[in-house]
Protein backbone atom coordinates (compact mmCIF):
# COMPACT_ATOMS: atom_id res chain seq x y z
CA UNK A 1 0.00 0.00 0.00
CA UNK A 2 3.16 2.75 0.38
CA UNK A 3 3.85 1.96 -3.35
CA UNK A 4 0.41 2.63 -4.36
CA UNK A 5 0.76 6.09 -1.99
CA UNK A 6 3.97 6.62 -3.41
CA UNK A 7 2.95 6.47 -6.91
CA UNK A 8 -0.14 8.44 -6.85
CA UNK A 9 2.36 11.06 -5.21
CA UNK A 10 4.48 10.94 -7.83
CA UNK A 11 1.43 11.25 -10.67
CA UNK A 12 -0.12 14.48 -8.35
CA UNK A 13 3.38 15.77 -8.56
CA UNK A 14 3.91 15.40 -11.99
CA UNK A 15 -0.07 16.40 -13.24
CA UNK A 16 1.05 20.07 -10.72
CA UNK A 17 4.18 20.03 -12.88
CA UNK A 18 2.59 20.34 -16.60
CA UNK A 19 -0.44 22.31 -15.36
CA UNK A 20 1.77 24.74 -14.11
CA UNK A 21 3.83 25.12 -17.18
CA UNK A 22 1.37 24.94 -19.92
CA UNK A 23 -0.16 27.83 -17.46
CA UNK A 24 2.84 29.78 -17.75
CA UNK A 25 3.00 29.73 -21.48
CA UNK A 26 -1.05 31.11 -21.62
CA UNK A 27 -0.01 34.01 -19.21
CA UNK A 28 3.31 34.53 -21.62
CA UNK A 29 1.17 35.06 -24.66
CA UNK A 30 -1.81 37.28 -22.62
CA UNK A 31 -4.23 34.76 -21.61
CA UNK A 32 -4.48 34.88 -17.77
CA UNK A 33 -8.40 35.08 -16.90
CA UNK A 34 -10.27 31.95 -16.96
CA UNK A 35 -13.98 30.54 -16.54
CA UNK A 36 -14.36 27.57 -14.50
CA UNK A 37 -16.75 26.38 -11.28
CA UNK A 38 -16.08 25.39 -8.03
CA UNK A 39 -15.24 21.80 -7.35
CA UNK A 40 -13.73 21.53 -3.82
CA UNK A 41 -14.61 23.85 -0.73
CA UNK A 42 -13.01 24.49 2.15
CA UNK A 43 -12.49 27.06 4.80
CA UNK A 44 -9.76 28.99 3.55
CA UNK A 45 -10.80 28.48 -0.20
CA UNK A 46 -11.79 26.63 -2.80
CA UNK A 47 -10.34 25.15 -6.24
CA UNK A 48 -11.56 25.98 -9.18
CA UNK A 49 -11.68 23.35 -12.70
CA UNK A 50 -11.26 25.11 -15.85
CA UNK A 51 -13.98 25.18 -18.03
CA UNK A 52 -11.58 25.58 -20.88
CA UNK A 53 -8.93 22.52 -20.23
CA UNK A 54 -10.01 21.22 -17.13
CA UNK A 55 -6.95 22.55 -15.24
CA UNK A 56 -7.07 22.56 -11.79
CA UNK A 57 -5.96 25.17 -9.10
CA UNK A 58 -6.33 26.73 -6.11
CA UNK A 59 -8.13 30.07 -5.25
CA UNK A 60 -7.17 31.20 -1.55
CA UNK A 61 -9.39 33.51 0.19
CA UNK A 62 -8.01 33.72 3.51
CA UNK A 63 -5.89 36.80 2.36
CA UNK A 64 -8.80 38.94 0.71
CA UNK A 65 -10.21 41.90 3.01
CA UNK A 66 -13.24 40.44 3.52
CA UNK A 67 -14.04 37.87 5.88
CA UNK A 68 -15.53 34.25 4.58
CA UNK A 69 -17.47 32.08 6.89
CA UNK A 70 -17.50 28.35 6.36
CA UNK A 71 -21.09 26.46 6.35
CA UNK A 72 -20.14 22.75 5.81
CA UNK A 73 -23.91 22.18 5.57
CA UNK A 74 -24.18 24.00 2.51
CA UNK A 75 -20.48 23.56 1.72
CA UNK A 76 -20.69 27.21 1.04
CA UNK A 77 -17.91 30.78 1.62
CA UNK A 78 -19.86 33.47 2.66
CA UNK A 79 -19.13 37.00 3.64
CA UNK A 80 -21.14 40.63 3.90
CA UNK A 81 -21.00 40.56 0.16
CA UNK A 82 -20.07 36.97 -1.77
CA UNK A 83 -20.97 33.92 -1.79
CA UNK A 84 -19.55 30.70 -3.66
CA UNK A 85 -20.73 27.67 -3.54
CA UNK A 86 -20.01 23.68 -5.13
CA UNK A 87 -20.49 23.93 -8.82
CA UNK A 88 -20.92 27.69 -8.60
CA UNK A 89 -19.52 29.38 -12.23
CA UNK A 90 -16.48 31.85 -11.24
CA UNK A 91 -14.27 33.88 -13.08
CA UNK A 92 -10.30 33.91 -11.76
CA UNK A 93 -7.25 35.49 -12.63
CA UNK A 94 -4.15 32.66 -13.27
CA UNK A 95 -1.40 33.99 -10.29
CA UNK A 96 1.14 31.95 -10.40
CA UNK A 97 2.34 28.20 -9.56
CA UNK A 98 5.73 28.81 -7.80
CA UNK A 99 8.17 25.87 -7.47
CA UNK A 100 8.27 26.28 -3.02
CA UNK A 101 4.51 25.46 -3.50
CA UNK A 102 5.31 22.52 -4.97
CA UNK A 103 3.88 23.71 -8.22
CA UNK A 104 0.24 24.26 -7.52
CA UNK A 105 -1.62 26.59 -9.34
CA UNK A 106 -2.55 29.84 -7.54
CA UNK A 107 -5.44 32.00 -8.72
CA UNK A 108 -7.27 35.44 -7.51
CA UNK A 109 -10.84 36.48 -7.97
CA UNK A 110 -12.09 38.44 -11.09
CA UNK A 111 -13.49 41.73 -10.52
CA UNK A 112 -17.20 40.95 -9.30
CA UNK A 113 -16.48 37.41 -9.26
CA UNK A 114 -18.78 35.64 -6.49
CA UNK A 115 -21.09 39.43 -5.47
CA UNK A 116 -24.54 38.45 -3.94
CA UNK A 117 -27.56 39.72 -5.55
CA UNK A 118 -28.14 43.24 -4.07
CA UNK A 119 -31.37 43.56 -1.88
CA UNK A 120 -33.91 45.60 -3.10
CA UNK A 121 -35.67 48.48 -1.60
CA UNK A 122 -38.89 48.22 -0.26
CA UNK A 123 -40.08 50.68 -2.45
CA UNK A 124 -38.56 48.36 -5.83
CA UNK A 125 -39.94 45.54 -4.45
CA UNK A 126 -43.67 47.16 -4.74
CA UNK A 127 -42.65 48.19 -8.27
CA UNK A 128 -41.59 44.25 -8.67
CA UNK A 129 -44.36 42.28 -7.11
CA UNK A 130 -47.14 44.87 -8.65
CA UNK A 131 -45.38 44.31 -12.66
CA UNK A 132 -45.55 40.53 -11.79
CA UNK A 133 -49.24 40.51 -11.15
CA UNK A 134 -50.02 42.70 -14.07
CA UNK A 135 -48.21 40.51 -16.42
CA UNK A 136 -50.13 37.74 -14.76
CA UNK A 137 -53.52 39.11 -14.98
CA UNK A 138 -53.35 39.61 -18.73
CA UNK A 139 -54.10 36.98 -20.91
CA UNK A 140 -50.83 35.62 -22.80
CA UNK A 141 -52.50 35.22 -26.21
CA UNK A 142 -55.21 34.98 -28.26
CA UNK A 143 -57.96 31.95 -27.19
CA UNK A 144 -57.80 28.87 -28.80
CA UNK A 145 -60.34 28.41 -31.34
CA UNK A 146 -62.24 25.28 -30.64
CA UNK A 147 -65.27 25.45 -33.63
CA UNK A 148 -68.89 26.69 -33.08
CA UNK A 149 -69.65 26.82 -29.34
CA UNK A 150 -72.58 23.87 -29.41
CA UNK A 151 -75.18 25.05 -26.66
CA UNK A 152 -77.44 22.68 -24.83
CA UNK A 153 -80.53 21.33 -26.66
CA UNK A 154 -83.80 23.48 -26.08
CA UNK A 155 -86.25 21.66 -24.13
CA UNK A 156 -89.80 22.73 -24.87
CA UNK A 157 -92.66 21.29 -22.95
CA UNK A 158 -96.04 22.25 -24.80
CA UNK A 159 -99.29 21.02 -23.11
CA UNK A 160 -101.04 18.55 -24.27
CA UNK A 161 -104.78 18.10 -24.12
CA UNK A 162 -104.20 14.27 -23.19
CA UNK A 163 -101.18 12.69 -22.80
CA UNK A 164 -100.63 9.22 -24.70
CA UNK A 165 -101.32 7.26 -21.23
CA UNK A 166 -104.65 8.55 -20.62
CA UNK A 167 -105.68 8.54 -24.08
CA UNK A 168 -104.52 4.46 -23.62
CA UNK A 169 -106.65 4.38 -20.41
CA UNK A 170 -109.28 5.85 -21.44
CA UNK A 171 -109.92 3.93 -24.80
CA UNK A 172 -109.59 0.82 -23.08
CA UNK A 173 -112.19 2.11 -20.47
CA UNK A 174 -114.62 2.85 -22.86
CA UNK A 175 -114.32 -0.87 -23.93
CA UNK A 176 -113.11 0.13 -27.30
CA UNK A 177 -110.13 -1.29 -29.58
CA UNK A 178 -107.21 0.56 -28.84
CA UNK A 179 -105.47 1.55 -31.82
CA UNK A 180 -101.78 1.46 -32.84
CA UNK A 181 -99.47 4.38 -32.49
CA UNK A 182 -98.55 5.48 -35.88
CA UNK A 183 -95.06 6.02 -36.63
CA UNK A 184 -94.96 9.28 -36.90
CA UNK A 185 -94.92 9.22 -33.38
CA UNK A 186 -98.34 11.09 -32.54
CA UNK A 187 -100.46 10.02 -29.35
CA UNK A 188 -102.66 7.06 -30.25
CA UNK A 189 -106.14 7.88 -30.48
CA UNK A 190 -109.01 5.35 -28.83
CA UNK A 191 -110.97 3.69 -32.05
CA UNK A 192 -115.01 4.64 -31.64
CA UNK A 193 -116.47 1.08 -32.48
CA UNK A 194 -118.72 0.94 -35.53
CA UNK A 195 -122.25 1.91 -35.07
CA UNK A 196 -124.33 -0.73 -36.51
CA UNK A 197 -127.39 1.14 -39.13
Amino acid sequence: TRAIGRSREAVAAADRRLTANYLHKLKKAGQVQFKGHVSHISSSGFTVKLEENGLEGLVDLRPEKEKFSFDKWTMSLTSTTRRFQLMQVVEVDFIDAPAEGDFLALFKLAKGCGLKPQKATPAEALAKTLAEATTSAEPTGAPEDTGPVKSAPEVTTEPETESSAQAVLSGAAEGGDIAPMEASGETAKPSTPATPE
